[in-house]
């Protein structure tokens, strides 16, 4: 296969969010480990609005609340959405795909604390990321591990596009992760344009799928000040898009049982 270019064309629908709810079957919220050995943190945003239907899952979160660093090198998950499928990375090429569009609301972004919209692939044994984010007015990506003792105080890794991809507000652009097992490589398009490539990655063997809104303070030094709650964010999530040799049903970490509110959210 040529991977030099954009394959989506040869993917199919993971979640095509057609109907009128969010498929529990497909879906679950994220969870990560809290402070104490025992601790869980589900990524649940309470004031969060999820609605599905018409090809999109739309997020809206209308404020951001207090930022709860239970777990450093994320920050703070305000809502994500779990597969509950993990895809193989094994076997050669496997292409993540989907379109998103994200609007600011209130006050223009300062830092990585303000929030984004974020389209991660996630192993949810290790921690290991990678994530292609929006704030609604830039695009950039994140490649992190968060799960790992010895670089839990270390700051994540951020990825700016080679070729700069403009987060216009509302615009909705396409974004491909190219996961390569022959070469050890994550490939990122944007819009059919290749915006970065990470070389010589520790791939997972599966890897998840994460959509949601979040935010950082690991990428750079925490302020003394807190930032302030001015601000929140809506996204619109096309259709999810997968190649992959084999799917590995049931791996996924279950932040929730179907139709329940999640213990240890994210208050």
């Amino acid at each position: 296969m040529n991977v030099n270019g954009p394959v989506a064309s040869r993917t199919v629908a993971y979640d095509d969010f057609m109907g009128d709810h969010l498929d529990d079957d497909r879906w679950t919220y994220l969870t990560i480990p809290g402070r104490g050995a025992s601790e869980t943190w589900t990524c649940f945003e309470p004031p969060a609005e999820t609605r599905v239907g018409e090809g999109t899952l739309d997020l809206f979160v209308p404020r951001f609340t207090s930022r709860l660093r239970r777990s450093p090198a994320i920050g703070n998950i305000k809502r994500g959405l779990l597969s509950r499928s993990g895809f193989s990375t094994s076997d050669g090429v496997a292409v993540f795909a989907l379109d998103m569009a994200v609007t600011r609301v209130g006050e223009m972004p300062t830092d990585y604390g303000d929030g984004f919209a974020s389209f991660m692939l996630i192993d949810a044994a290790s921690g290991w990321s990678f994530q292609v984010c929006c704030n609604g007015y830039n695009t950039f990506g994140f490649h992190d591990s968060p799960r790992r003792r010895y670089r839990s105080h270390q700051p994540t890794t951020v990825i700016f596009a080679a070729a700069q991809v403009p987060g216009t507000i509302g615009r909705s652009r396409r974004h491909e992760i190219i996961i390569d097992s022959r070469d050890a490589s994550v490939g990122w398009w944007a819009d059919g344009k290749l915006a970065s490539r990470v070389e010589d990655a520790d791939i997972p063997a599966s890897l998840h799928i994460a959509l949601g809104l979040a935010t950082l303070t690991s990428a750079r030094p925490i302020a003394a000040e807190p930032v302030g709650d001015a601000s929140g964010l809506s996204v619109s999530f096309g259709p999810v898009a997968v190649r992959s040799a084999t799917n590995t049903e049931g791996r996924a970490t279950a932040g929730a049982h179907r139709g329940q509110q999640p213990h240890g959210s994210n208050r």
